[in-house]
Order: structure tokens, then sequence, then C-alpha cells
């Protein structure tokens, strides 16, 4: 069982003492493993701003264009969907918008022993958590 709740960074870690992937890293990547398929993020768009979740203990943020989701990266807070490019945004990098309570919400995720049920949506509060985990008999 994962002690925490994973980034993109943690998933694209590559091994001891070798940095982690960020995003921009990691879209690079795929880009090159996919032989140039996809152009690269042309620049960062002023919005939509986007809103990360927690998804079976994962950070993501799902593409308002497609059905496409990513891992998130706070460190690095721009999304590009994988699935359609951003076509729908020219390309461009969207902003993702961290919440400013982000360790609440993972320590009250974490007392959760079953990653699929480490889920958290932008619209539910830490309290919301806490409720519900407690009807669940979790704390």
């Amino acid at each position: 069982m994962e002690d925490r709740i994973v980034t993109l960074r943690d998933l694209q870690s590559r091994g001891p003492g070798l940095p982690a992937v960020g995003a921009r890293e990691f879209v690079a990547l795929v880009q090159s493993q996919r032989r140039g398929a996809f152009a690269m993020p042309t620049g960062e768009a002023s919005g939509p701003i986007l809103a990360p979740e927690v998804n079976h203990g994962r950070w993501i943020v799902r593409c308002p264009a497609c059905t496409g989701a990513e891992n998130a990266d706070p460190e690095e807070p721009w999304f590009y969907c994988l699935s359609c490019y951003n076509e729908a945004f020219d390309g461009r990098w969207l902003p993702i918008q961290w919440p400013p309570e982000r360790a609440a919400i993972e320590a009250e995720l974490l007392k959760r022993p079953l990653a699929e049920n480490r889920n958290w949506l932008s619209s539910e509060s830490v309290a919301d958590l806490r409720r519900e985990s407690h009807r669940a008999g979790v704390i």
C-alpha cells in the first residue's frame, strides 16, 4: 500500500539517485516515443484553469475537451492531454490550480487502507472526506 497520494513525479521516477520526470519532460519523452506523432505544446494558455482530483490514490487532471486524463504534477502545474493533444486549445499547456488544502486532503485519504477508495473531487471539502470515511467505518 502506498504511504502517499502519488503524483506524476512519483510515477515517473527513473530509479534511485535519478531525478523524477515532471510534466514538461514527460510530455517530451512521450512525444519522442511516439516519433513526433504530435507537436510539442506551443505555449501556455491563460485558461481554462483546471482542478486536479484524486483517483485511486493518484493525482490526475481530466481533459476538458475529451475523455482523457493525465497524472498531475504539483511542481509543474500545467496540463497537456496525450489523447487529444490539447487541440481545442491550440496545443497550449493549460494551467492547473492545486487546492490549498492539499496536505489535509491527502491526510484524510491516506486513512483509507485501499487505494481504490482514495478518491477526491474538487467539489468536495476536507469535511466531506471525513464524513464519507466515517460513514464507511474507516475512522
